[in-house]
């Protein structure tokens, strides 16, 4: 076995949080006017070192006000760099890294870039983010460039260079809004309408419209989807992966979960199977697909392709209003909570992190029977009757 390196440490380095290092020193130790220089980070113990040998050199010819006006403060650029490279990467799934390199390059580095860190304010931070929803970014686009803000500036509090995250404790930046706002699940009448121009103009998709709708997956879990996921004799699907990006990645929750598999939709999934297997031998793949959705040539399908090729053009011929796909997973949860279906399965099967999430969500969809017999009671005896 070979032996690792031995790191050599020199003499008043020591090494950070992020890996880096840092030189402190205390000058004129024990006098009254004792104070202490520090800088940093460092690639390595002895580019600590040497750097507080040319800091004691400043401070001896020139002072300490020579010294603090020759200490490199690192920009946000630079912190942003490492962050992106080495902290991300690691902590982040792929498709969350794209999405932080993107935020970098459009809309952080062109205004923090070349700042200084410790000339970033609390009051820069929540600046910039005003901006963005003025300019009509969403809620979620702009939560993601707080995080990636708060990312680059917590290495500088590592690196001890800032001694709060002024990306943090912003207080209040946009309206709260009802939690059931963004919630516009199809009726049943609605989802007939859809799954019939489905069928006919697009009849390769309908299976798949049918299984966000009837098992309510999130798009990208649909996508994920193989058929040994499918548990025919148990009526089950296990939910294990999801596809963003075209990349397989862990659910949302990064855990897996089961959902039932309803017999109408079994049958809609199984003549699908048959046909896929059709489809294999008519174009010669050897073996059916793996996966349960596919494109014409038995690839994955491209979210982004879906919605401007099948689902806004479908959506058009059943004269429907414009909706999300991820509407299709609204719709499973209402209707299956109209129709009175258990609320703690519900959460279950449909990921929730808990019943009280789904309760307080969907809480206008929910039947509460109990309270309309009162009203129709109280109703009764002050002779309101209609």
């Amino acid at each position: 076995m070979a032996k690792q390196k031995k790191i050599t440490r020199y003499p008043c380095t020591r090494k950070l949080a992020s890996g880096l290092w840092q030189y402190r020193k205390q000058i004129s130790r024990g006098r009254p006017d004792a104070y202490e220089i520090t800088n940093g980070p460092f690639a390595s113990s002895e580019a600590a070192w040497l750097a507080l040998q040319e800091a004691l050199r400043l401070l001896r010819e020139h002072g300490p006000q020579a010294l603090a006006a020759a200490r490199p403060m690192p920009t946000f650029g630079d912190l942003a760099e490492r962050w992106i490279t080495r902290v991300v990467p690691v902590s982040c799934k792929s498709s969350t890294l794209t999405d932080y390199q993107v935020i970098l390059r459009l809309h952080l580095l062109p205004v923090l870039g070349g700042r200084p860190v410790d000339m970033i304010t609390r009051g820069d931070v929540k600046a910039l983010l005003l901006d963005k929803i003025a300019e009509g970014y969403a809620q979620s686009s702009v939560v993601h460039m707080k995080n990636a803000i708060s990312g680059v500036l917590a290495l500088a509090v590592d690196d001890e260079l800032l001694a709060v995250n002024p990306a943090l404790a912003l207080g209040k930046l946009w309206k709260e809004k009802p939690v059931d706002q963004d919630i516009n699940p199809f009726s049943a009448d609605e989802l007939r309408q859809l799954l019939a121009a489905m069928q006919e103009g697009w009849p390769r998709y309908y299976p798949l419209v049918a299984t966000l709708a009837l098992a309510g997956l999130r798009a990208g879990e649909a996508l994920g989807l193989r058929w040994e996921d499918l548990d025919w004799d148990r009526g089950l699907i296990h939910v294990r992966r999801s596809l963003s990006r075209m990349e397989v990645v862990t659910t949302k929750s990064g855990k897996s979960r089961v959902v039932t598999l309803a017999q109408d939709l079994a049958g809609i999934l199984q003549e699908h199977r048959t046909a896929q297997k059709r489809e294999a031998l008519a174009q010669g793949w050897g073996r059916p697909p793996e996966i349960v959705f596919t494109t014409s040539r038995g690839g994955p399908v491209d979210i982004n392709v879906l919605r401007r090729q099948v689902w806004n053009p479908a959506m058009a011929k059943a004269e429907l209003p414009r909706r999300r796909i991820h509407d299709l997973r609204h719709t499973s949860v209402t209707l299956r909570l109209l129709a009175g279906h258990d609320l703690v399965a519900v959460s279950k099967e449909h990921g929730h992190h808990s019943p009280a999430f789904t309760s307080d969500r969907y809480f206008h969809w929910i039947p509460n029977e109990r309270g309309r017999a009162q009203v129709n009671d109280l109703a009764e005896s002050l002779g309101l009757r209609g």
